[in-house]
């Protein structure tokens, strides 16, 4: 069976040892990361994302909050830690193992026959959402709005170009001082490509769209939350400026 499917994929021209266009990984090694059971595993130890668990961990809990929602909790960093400061933070993936408070896809999660409507503070889900096609995104954010009684904590990927200047002064552990300046534009590329077959086989892997690049402008994003009932608290680029935030309340 495992030959006959080689040979289908050799016909239709899909080399699984190769990455093409914006792919990631090659197949096959997306094959061996996931034998391994989390192909996540010590991704997220850098300082691009850590700079965003920052501001992550900060703004939720500056906001007093009492439960959280988080879909999709990578490895759990951000759960554990604010799970450790008494917050009930429940999560949701379709990944087994990364032990989530509720095993589901996203795109099968109903917060109505689930019982969640309004059950949390705040639901995040951060650089999560661009995994799904553009054309549920106003769906998934309804779903996300509804399950929250106040605020929506999302990140998205901004495919952009700037500068960002950072002057740091500081005397002895406490008294520092810090001025950021930063100036961003969207590149306004077109959208990534992917190998049909890499796409149905990898969805997980797969930016289906971004910010910044044509025709997903920041405009269009948040008119759909404006849509959803949603007000735009505040939107900033995290320090890795490819993730951009917006704090969002009902």
């Amino acid at each position: 069976m495992f030959k006959k499917a080689v040979r289908m994929d050799q016909e239709v021209g899909y080399d699984r040892t190769v990455r093409m266009y914006d792919e990631g990984y090659p197949p096959t090694e997306l094959d061996r990361l996931m034998s391994k059971g989390n192909i996540h595993k010590g991704k997220f130890l850098n300082e691009r994302f850590h700079y965003s668990h920052y501001l992550q961990l900060k703004v939720i809990y500056n906001l007093n909050v009492d439960k959280v929602l988080e879909i999709g909790p990578g490895e759990s960093f951000v759960a554990d830690y604010l799970r450790s400061l008494g917050i009930t933070y429940d999560t949701l993936d379709s990944a087994p193992e990364t032990n989530p408070t509720i095993l589901k896809d996203l795109r099968d999660w109903d917060p109505e026959l689930s019982g969640t409507v309004g059950e949390y503070d705040m639901v995040a889900a951060f650089q999560i959402l661009e995994h799904t096609p553009y054309c549920e995104f106003s769906a998934n954010i309804n779903k996300l709005a509804s399950a929250t009684n106040k605020y929506l904590f999302v990140s998205l990927p901004y495919h952009c170009f700037g500068f960002r200047i950072k002057l740091f002064f500081s005397f002895g552990q406490m008294k520092r001082f810090v001025y950021n300046f930063s100036f961003h534009l969207p590149t306004l590329f077109k959208n990534r490509k992917y190998r049909k077959q890499y796409m149905e086989e990898f969805p997980f892997a797969v930016h289906y769209w971004e910010i910044g690049r044509r025709p997903f402008y920041k405009s269009k994003i948040e008119k759909i939350f404006k849509s959803s009932g949603l007000k735009i608290i505040s939107s900033f680029h995290s320090e890795n400026p490819y993730h951009y935030f917006y704090l969002l309340e009902k």
